[in-house]
């Protein structure tokens, strides 16, 4: 029987380099800092002085990355009116697009998509913003992204593509939403695994029903019974002789 390597799909957060507690720690400029604190003013100001906007801090993120991971809409109108680069790629190639979509950002999702960002950029494994939003369970987003031009089918550096990070992670509603949208189900990994190969690995019965196959029931475990021992005859019973 066919093993699923416990890694095979991730979502890829820490690859792409999400946002998290520890980005405090890392060293920023003034308007990467003012637009993290969602500054207007600050990130403003700063532009009209002359601030390159799309400096980059030590992750190599731009301001626009952070309005992304803010679902801030206003800010990221601001900075791709002053000039930010769409599809600037920080550590590991996450885009904006990428960061909106790990933190659940819809408006600045859809305001990069309007702007006419690149809908399939790849991150350094070749995941895009719809592996993200199918493996995560985001339906609106997967619906946000397919509507915007991507590529349903793409596939990352290890053959996933969008129905395996949803089938995998257990997203039937996804799954179905992907179907419905022509997703090709024949697609294999490098591991050789179809979607349905996974559904049935994981023994996910929802997403198994949605994909039309069926899972197996499991063979009982055969209890092997534990060797007989050898009998061990009695001792011979002493026989006393009369004198």
């Amino acid at each position: 029987m066919m093993r699923i390597h416990v890694r095979l799909i991730c979502l890829g957060i820490a690859t792409a380099l999400c946002f998290c507690a520890c980005d405090r720690n890392v060293p920023s400029t003034a308007l990467q800092d003012a637009a993290k604190a969602g500054d207007m003013d600050a990130v403003t100001q700063l532009l009209t002085n002359g601030h390159d906007v799309n400096s980059v801090n030590a992750r190599g993120a731009t301001a626009l990355h952070y309005a992304a991971k803010n679902n801030s809409r206003d800010m990221a109108e601001l900075l791709i009116g002053k000039g930010a680069n769409l599809d600037a790629q920080m550590k590991g190639a996450a885009t904006p697009i990428h960061i909106a979509v790990l933190n659940n950002s819809p408006s600045v999702l859809s305001l990069l998509i309007e702007k006419q960002c690149n809908v399939d950029a790849v991150d350094e494994e070749g995941k895009t913003a719809l592996h993200f939003s199918a493996g995560q369970g985001l339906g609106k987003l997967v619906t946000t992204l397919l509507d915007g031009g991507a590529n349903i089918d793409l596939a990352n550096v290890r053959g996933e593509t969008a129905i395996h990070f949803a089938t995998y992670h257990g997203h039937a509603e996804v799954v179905k939403q992907l179907l419905d949208k022509g997703a090709d189900t024949t697609l294999k990994t490098t591991s050789g695994l179809t979607a349905a190969d996974m559904a049935i690995e994981k023994r996910l019965e929802d997403v198994a029903a949605v994909l039309g196959v069926t899972i197996p029931e499991e063979p009982p475990e055969e209890v092997e019974e534990p060797e007989a021992e050898e009998a061990v005859p009695p001792p011979a019973e002493k026989t006393v002789e009369s004198d």
